[in-house]
């Protein structure tokens, strides 16, 4: 009876309060909701500078001659693939995670962080057990609670897993692309070591069979390579499950498809692609440079009623015998099939793409500077990393106000520094070659830098019909008599021709220091120098006076056979015609006008 009657109070007690508590719960929850919001504002104003920065230091679509063809013909070459397209929050959006963040959003994370723990101390004592299969059992459902949390309630299924398949490609956009994919067929993952360093997600490893490798040399990278083709060839001869393989390299967002790398593809085995299609409307979950950070885009997600994702599997790709032979022909054929069923383009941006843009916040310029589609610029000049991250340097002790792009004034100013104070008629060309190099736009960015002039050589193979470019040094031909026995020219041939007559006007201007129109011999000379530096820097076990005489026998040897026997000047038409003469004069001039332009600058 006492029990009954203290039981009794304690409910009446608990009546009498509930109204109290309630609006107190309440009353913090809305000071909560208060709190939130007026920190998502924060959060815009503070990142709109950088969202206008993102979206402004791209260039783009035009007609700039000096433009590579993929870039003049296919807008989607211009867009960002490291940009988040919800990175500013809508009012809604802003109301919305305001109320769930004091609601679903604790609830969220308890489950999340107790899913983890739990799935990994079940893993941790099945692998004590010696149970492989039962912890990686106890994984795979972790990974599937975990989803679950994240909002992930359903997900569609198209397709199947198939069997002799090697390695499994996957496009590569959000923070859980790697727990959609252990949930779901549990591959066998390639994963650099350093991911791995924290107790929990060894466990997760070593239930899973994670293959991990270290990146940071050459020879480490060689060994990667071995162990993805050991673990591709144990797959297909069904002794392991398939090997799971993001081939961009990096997260890029859902709107294109970056340039795979071949290393999944240089086993030359059967591959099965498969894409993840995050649906979405106010949460973007991609995970990329130009977007929210990492805490940011957990609370998101986290605070999103439902989130939606698509796994659909692509039929097995077998190579051809050409392509087990060159596996980036493998890669981009099986990337095209990828685009395709993603309805979505294919770029020539690159993981060397996030890497530039990361250089680029080091040197306190926009991230976007950095997104210049290395795999063109690869193809069209053989350029490498080291290159490009050089001439960003450059770019920006030209970019004075650190905005990412050059304006005519800051261009002037660098072409000042590294020659001479252009003259009237110097300046006005140095606008006319601007504007041809911007398209028409105010500013230059630094994939037209490169395109424009840091870049020279590699596979930029000079034209047969370009001034600078005939046939052999012995039979040099006028424009003219080209133009007669030549076959017609193509709108490339023609802006071949166009921007080499720009290149040797723009050399000769900068190293014209006392005239417009004509050269000196010891402003020859000087140029003459920086043409061959090698002749200079490498003097081959000859002493320094002797060296001297040759380059200077050299540069007058060129000189005269510009001008003739015993001239001190050229005029610009005798220049000019012997650019026409002489082949890969143009690239050379070219050459010599940016080292210049760098070593100024950088100095």
């Amino acid at each position: 009876l006492g029990a009954w009657c203290a039981g009794a109070m304690l409910l009446q007690t608990v009546t009498d309060w509930l109204p109290t508590l309630s609006r107190g719960l309440v009353t913090v929850q809305g000071i909560g909701v208060a709190t939130v919001y007026l920190l998502l504002n924060r959060y815009n104003a503070k990142n709109r500078k950088r969202i206008t920065e993102a979206r402004n230091a791209l260039s783009k679509k035009d007609g700039s001659l000096f433009e590579l063809p993929a870039y003049r013909t296919d807008g989607a070459q211009c867009q960002n693939p490291f940009e988040n397209s919800t990175w500013y929050l809508t009012g809604y959006e802003r109301l919305k995670l305001s109320v769930l963040a004091v609601t679903i959003f604790p609830i969220r994370v308890f489950g999340v962080v107790s899913t983890v723990l739990t799935a990994c101390l079940v893993a941790a004592l099945f692998l004590r057990l010696g149970c492989q299969r039962a912890a990686r059992a106890a994984i795979r459902l972790g990974c599937r609670v975990m989803l679950f949390w994240f909002g992930f309630i359903w997900i569609k299924v198209r397709g199947k897993m198939q069997t002799g398949v090697g390695v499994l490609i996957s496009n590569h956009c959000s923070l859980l692309d790697g727990f959609i994919w252990a949930a779901f067929c549990g591959p066998r993952i390639l994963a650099e070591e350093s991911n791995f360093r924290h107790p929990v997600m060894q466990v997760a490893a070593k239930a899973l069979g994670i293959v991990t490798f270290d990146r940071s040399g050459q020879e480490s990278r060689r060994k990667a390579r071995e162990l993805m083709a050991a673990a591709a060839r144990e797959a297909v001869q069904g002794e392991a499950p398939p090997i799971l393989v993001f081939p961009a390299g990096t997260t890029t967002n859902l709107r294109c498809l970056i340039t795979f790398k071949d290393g999944a593809f240089a086993p030359g085995l059967p591959v099965q692609p498969a894409i993840l299609q995050y649906r979405f409307r106010h949460c973007d979950p991609t995970w990329v440079f130009a977007g929210p950070g990492t805490p940011m885009l957990l609370f998101k997600m986290l605070c999103q009623v439902t989130n939606c994702v698509d796994i659909e599997y692509l039929p097995m790709f077998k190579p051809s015998e050409e392509e087990q032979s060159d596996p980036g022909l493998f890669a981009r054929n099986v990337r095209v099939e990828v685009g395709r069923a993603m309805g979505v383009p294919l770029t020539e941006h690159a993981v060397e793409d996030f890497h530039f843009a990361y250089a680029a916040t080091k040197s306190q310029m926009p991230a976007e500077v950095g997104v210049v589609g290395f795999s063109a610029l690869k193809e069209a000049f053989s350029a490498n990393t080291q290159q490009v991250k050089q001439q960003l340097t450059v770019f920006k002790e030209m970019d004075r106000d650190g905005t990412g792009r050059v304006n005519f004034e800051e261009f002037k100013d660098a072409f000042g520094r590294a020659f001479h104070v252009p003259s009237a008629a110097q300046t006005e060309f140095l606008r006319q070659f601007f504007l041809q190099l911007t398209g028409g736009q105010p500013t230059l960015d630094f994939r037209r830098f490169l395109i424009g002039l840091a870049l020279v050589g590699g596979n930029e193979a000079p034209n047969s019909d370009a001034p600078g470019t005939s046939a052999s040094p012995g039979s040099p031909t006028s424009p003219s008599q080209r133009r007669d026995s030549a076959a017609p020219l193509d709108f490339d041939a023609l802006a071949d021709r166009y921007k080499a007559q720009m290149y040797v006007q723009l050399a000769f201007a900068a190293f014209a220091t006392n005239a417009d129109d004509r050269i000196f011999w010891q402003e020859f000379e000087e140029l003459w120098t920086w043409i061959h530096p090698a002749d200079v820097q490498d003097g081959g076990g000859v002493s320094g006076d002797v060296k001297t005489k040759s380059v200077s026998a050299s540069a007058r040897e060129a000189f005269e056979s510009i001008g003739g026997a015993g001239v001190q000047e050229v005029t610009f038409d005798q220049f000019s015609r012997y650019a026409d003469m002489d082949p890969g004069w143009v690239q050379r001039l070219r050459q010599a006008f940016f080292m210049r332009v760098s070593t100024q600058l950088s100095t």
